[in-house]
């Protein structure tokens, strides 16, 4: 259990060895792995699951159910007043009686038993893979979450200077038409997209707020500033370049396959616990007792009853002491089909457990290559975003001049405008996917890790002031 635990937070010094001056992505981490409903939700089911092997051994509580002995002790006390009056005897008395028994069970073959401790086994393996699943899922909602804010931050950024732009446009709109150097429809167009640009930064500024609320979900806190993301990533290739190798790391480690490979394995030992109701048990039991009868003083000694005592005379008591030892062998012959039946529903729950498995496996092993995939192409993804947002800014001031020297319409500036900010936005949205995508991979193949949250802090660089912006 420790073992796993560190897994799931190991080289946490090393983590938040890290500057405060603004939260960044470890900052994030270290208190969603404290205050996420969902991860904490996971770790106290993870923990009951523990519990399943201990009550397979238990047994349900009943004499012989479990492996261990069953150890019952039984005792009563019972008082007696009596008053007899008839032709012959007349008297009254009264008495106790008390007796006690210490019962010892001792299961020596009870097929299903080994069954159930088996396929506990098995759940408690399924369960602690589920487990470091969703520590995986937390490190990848955290940081897709991190990452949405810096990404919807930089898109509000982009809408804010585009709207400048077209705010200088529509000024030189104005004044050209205040002169009558061009028409008016020039300066409704430049309008339009001023107002445009408005309403789209209006809605940044509520997408970025959805962004932080999202955030706020996972480690119950708001954040006044974050650390952004240098201009200048790591465009790295996933190691090994192989995307079958990297299918084949998910099917040894994928934390989700193992889960369902265990569950399949505990559903397959419940279909032989159930068959094992028709199977015979035997069970050993030693009793060990003590009875005391009183008898009661109330009957008139006489010739008829010469040897009872008489009135006010002192009560007499049996005093019996026992033991006993011996084997007790159940064979269960005809149940009304409930072993038939039972031993069916678990057929069936095998083989839905077997499907589940399945169905995991393609999936996951669909998740591995579209990640892989989407890594490889969003690096050149953001390679020619870069030259887009050069070659639409050359474009961009190329038309502004023509403008100027009247070879080119309002209309022409202000698309050109646009694309320049869209190029810049296409390529801000890349970087943060692919930035994801390298999480996506990870988590699919089952090796995704704090120190992998601890390097993609290192992208980050400078302070973003998050609540100025909205």
């Amino acid at each position: 259990m420790k073992i796993i635990k560190a897994a799931v937070t190991g080289n946490l010094l090393l983590l938040f060895a890290s500057p405060l001056f603004a939260e960044n992505l470890v900052d994030i981490y270290h208190e969603a792995l404290q205050n996420d409903p969902t991860y904490q939700k996971a770790d106290a089911t993870w923990m009951g699951a523990q519990e399943n092997i201990a009550i397979a051994r238990a047994g349900n509580g009943t004499p012989g159910s479990g492996l261990f002995p069953y150890i019952g002790l039984q005792a009563n006390l019972q008082h007696t007043y009596a008053k007899l009056d008839n032709d012959f005897h007349q008297g009254n008395g009264s008495f106790d009686t008390s007796n006690a028994f210490l019962t010892i069970t001792q299961p020596i073959f009870n097929f299903a038993t080994w069954k159930a401790i088996s396929g506990a086994k098995y759940s408690v393996k399924a369960a602690s893979a589920t487990y470091l699943a969703s520590a995986q899922d937390l490190m990848s909602r955290t940081a897709q979450a991190y990452f949405n804010v810096l990404s919807a931050a930089e898109k509000l950024n982009y809408t804010k200077a585009q709207k400048e732009a077209f705010a200088q446009q529509l000024y030189t709109a104005k004044e050209k038409v205040k002169v009558g150097l061009i028409a008016i429809t020039n300066l409704y167009d430049a309008q339009a997209s001023y107002d445009s640009a408005a309403a789209q930064e209006i809605q940044d500024q509520n997408d970025l707020a959805n962004q932080m609320e999202a955030l706020r979900a996972i480690t119950g806190k708001s954040y006044s500033s974050l650390m952004g993301l240098q201009k200048n990533i790591p465009l790295i290739t996933p190691k090994p370049q192989n995307i079958d190798a990297w299918v084949r790391i998910a099917d040894q480690q994928s934390f989700a396959i193992k889960a369902s490979e265990y569950t399949m394995l505990a559903a397959q030992e419940k279909v032989k616990q159930a068959a094992a109701g028709a199977y015979p048990t035997l069970t050993a039991q030693a009793q060990f007792g003590v009875q005391r009868q009183g008898v009661g003083p109330y009957i008139p000694s006489t010739t008829m009853a010469p040897n009872v005592p008489a009135p006010g005379s002192t009560a007499t008591f049996n005093t019996t002491r026992s033991a006993q030892v011996g084997l007790s062998l159940d064979f269960p012959i005809f149940q009304g089909g409930y072993v038939k039946h039972t031993t069916k529903q678990q057929q069936y729950n095998y083989l839905s457990a077997s499907d589940q498995l399945e169905f995991v496996h393609r999936s996951t092993t669909q998740q591995t290559r579209q990640a892989y995939l989407a890594i490889n192409s969003g690096i050149n993804k953001i390679r020619a975003d870069a030259q887009s947002i050069k070659s639409a800014k050359s474009k961009m001031e190329s038309t502004k001049a023509a403008y100027d020297a009247g070879t080119s319409t309002m209309v022409d500036v202000l698309n050109a405008v646009t694309n320049y900010y869209q190029t810049q936005q296409q390529w801000s949205m890349d970087r943060y996917n692919y930035v994801l995508g390298i999480i996506a991979l990870k988590q699919q193949a089952g090796t995704l890790n704090p120190a992998d949250i601890a390097e993609l802090n290192r992208w980050l660089q400078k302070s973003i002031d998050i609540k100025k912006m909205m």
